[in-house]
């Protein structure tokens, strides 16, 4: 399951560097708003739907089928806009509460190196053409800092489409991801299952290794 949701994440989630230029409506950013002006940070499925062009960019580049510069446009690109320690959190479960603030941080770093190899790995062997991507407007969440961002990933070998649902949260910094399902099937799901079995077979100090 994660290996089908990070194929299809990856072509679905690139993220601008401007994430914090306002949006002019009819030419786009604009990276210079008038004296005293306070960028508007983008809504949730206009991160989401902006990025696509520049990962398609990337992908029509040499650069997109070199293993080093795919993992580069991942760290700069991909993971500033993912929080791990939320997604560690949940993943963690119940555990968490036992877990000390060294094996938290080893926790957290565990789970970003998983998932951006996944991302990278699917990246480079993805096939081409590339497939189509249609985001939806940000709907509610269940709580109210919440938001959830669909979309739909139409590949050209005729197999169904794949639905991606970005849960995102509002911080100083931005609106960030903290999970992502496809068909349902979610990332922190898959994670949860992986460090509980972790953590009931060798306890904490498992972590650490």
């Amino acid at each position: 399951m994660l290996n089908k949701l990070l194929g299809v994440l990856i072509l679905a989630f690139g993220i601008q560097n401007a994430i914090a230029q306002p949006i002019n409506a009819a030419t786009g950013p604009d990276p210079w708003g008038p004296p005293g002006y306070a960028p508007r940070q983008p809504a949730p499925d206009e991160v989401i739907r902006g990025g696509i062009d520049r990962l398609t960019r990337f992908l029509a580049t040499p650069a997109g089928t070199n293993d080093d510069h795919i993992r580069a446009f991942i760290e700069s690109e991909i993971a500033p806009h993912f929080d791990f320690s939320a997604m560690g959190k949940w993943a963690a479960g119940p555990y968490y509460r036992r877990l000390n603030a060294k094996q938290q941080q080893r926790l957290y770093a565990t789970l970003r190196e998983m998932f951006l190899t996944a991302l990278a790995r699917n990246l480079g062997t993805y096939a081409r053409p590339l497939p189509r991507i249609d985001v939806y407007p940000t709907s509610r969440g269940r709580w109210a800092e919440e938001a959830v961002v669909r979309a739909r990933v139409s590949t050209p070998d005729g197999y169904p489409p794949v639905r991606l649902d970005f849960r995102m949260y509002q911080t100083p910094a931005g609106w960030k991801v903290f999970d992502v399902a496809a068909n349902a099937s979610s990332a922190v799901a898959y994670y949860r299952n992986y460090f509980n079995q972790m953590l009931q077979r060798h306890g904490p100090q498992a972590l650490l290794r």
